[in-house]
Parts: C-alpha cells; sequence; structure tokens
C-alpha cells in the first residue's frame, strides 16, 4: 500500500528546477511518473538567456583586438550581441532536443521503455546545471574584468591555461554528466551499467570535441 501511495503522489508532483539542486533523485522519479517540462523550458531559457547577455558585456575587448575599423568594430559588436541573445534563447529547447533524441537511439538499443517526453523533461532540467555554469562563469569575468572563453570552474581556468582540451574538463559539465547517470536510472531505466557507459561516452565525446578544435585550430593557423 504504502508503495502505491507514493507512486500515486509522484504521478501527480511535477519535477522542480531548484530541486535539481538540492534532491535530483527525487526529481528523476518524479520526471518518470509527470514528465512536465513547459516550467522548466521557461525557467532555464530565462536563464541561458541571461547568462548570454552578461557575455554580451565581454565583447568589446574581444573585438578590439581585431584589425577593424570604427564603424566595423561597432557592426561587429551589434551582431555578436545580437547572436548572443538568440543562442540564449534557443540553446535549452534545441540543446534537450538533440540531447533526447540520441538518448531514446540508445534506449532503444537497451530496450528501455522510455519515451521521448520522459527524456525530453530530464534534459530540460539537467541543463539548469550548464545555465548556472554560464552564469557564474561570465560574471566572474566581467568582475575581474577578463574575457575568455574558458570557464574559470576547468581545469584550464585553474591551471590558468588556454587549452580548449583542459577547459572541457569543467565542473559543472561533470556535475551535469554524474546526474546524468542517476536520471538515466531513474527516469529512463537504464541499467547502471548502462547509465555510466553512457555518461563516460558523454564526457570523453565533450573531451574529443575540444581536441578537434584544437587540432583544426593549428592546422589552419
Amino acid at each position: 500500500m504504502e508503495t502505491v501511495k507514493q507512486v500515486n503522489e509522484n504521478e501527480k508532483e511535477k519535477p522542480s528546477i531548484l530541486g535539481m539542486i538540492g534532491s535530483p533523485s527525487a526529481q528523476f522519479v518524479k520526471m518518470r511518473y509527470n514528465p512536465a517540462f513547459a516550467m522548466a523550458l521557461t525557467i532555464v531559457t530565462g536563464l541561458f538567456i541571461i547568462g548570454m547577455w552578461l557575455t554580451t558585456f565581454t565583447m568589446d575587448q574581444i573585438y578590439e583586438g581585431l584589425d577593424l575599423s570604427g564603424e566595423e568594430l561597432d557592426i561587429a559588436i551589434l551582431i555578436g550581441k545580437v547572436t548572443a541573445v538568440i543562442t540564449g534563447i534557443l540553446s535549452a529547447g534545441l540543446g534537450a532536443l538533440f540531447s533526447s533524441v540520441i538518448l531514446l537511439l540508445i534506449a532503444k538499443i537497451v530496450r528501455s521503455g522510455v519515451t521521448f517526453k520522459q527524456l525530453f523533461s530530464m534534459n530540460i532540467h539537467l541543463m539548469v546545471i550548464s545555465a548556472l555554469g554560464l552564469i557564474l562563469n561570465t560574471a566572474v569575468g566581467i568582475a575581474i574584468d577578463q574575457s575568455s572563453t574558458i570557464y574559470f570552474t576547468s581545469l584550464a581556468g585553474v591551471l590558468n591555461s588556454d587549452s580548449a582540451v583542459l577547459g572541457s574538463i569543467e565542473l559543472f559539465s561533470i556535475w551535469s554528466a554524474v546526474l546524468l547517470g542517476f536520471g538515466l536510472q531513474k527516469t529512463a531505466d537504464f541499467s547502471k551499467t548502462a547509465s555510466w557507459v553512457v555518461v563516460i561516452l558523454t564526457l570523453l565525446f565533450s573531451v574529443g570535441l575540444a581536441f578537434m578544435g584544437t587540432l583544426f585550430t593549428g592546422l589552419t593557423s
């Protein structure tokens, strides 16, 4: 009876964005029975807009290092700011959509009965971690008057390095990946092995992209 009562309560309760920080496991269970995402999408999109808007305050320093005339510099900064805000608007939805499609394909392989809506709800809620990381790191950059694409919470930031590979090893990314592992178990009914394999592959993919970007930059420079 107690188990049935708990399931009925989970079916009624919606997952909480704030709960992703204090009680993520409980939120993942709620997503399984009630995969709501409208409020989370609104909040996370708002956070990404704030984060990308904050990045516009450091654009002057970035573009001033380029060989541009006064008018060209103004146009470049304007385009950069508009692009940043648009990116903030689209990041959450498109990011969660892409991740959900990939995970749904993996779910078919491991024979999980998870639905796209459950995965989308999980990924949208997970993206609050990335949004907070963006806001924190950008705010710190503004506070110390430093424009850098390297997160201060990354290994590159700790070691004061410009390495994109070290920059991909980052606190909020690891936090999000670990939560993904628990989410796949609680929401998507993945086995522990399958869940952590996905987490490891996700982290390796991030490092691999950074390495390929560094390699490509070296070849074109």
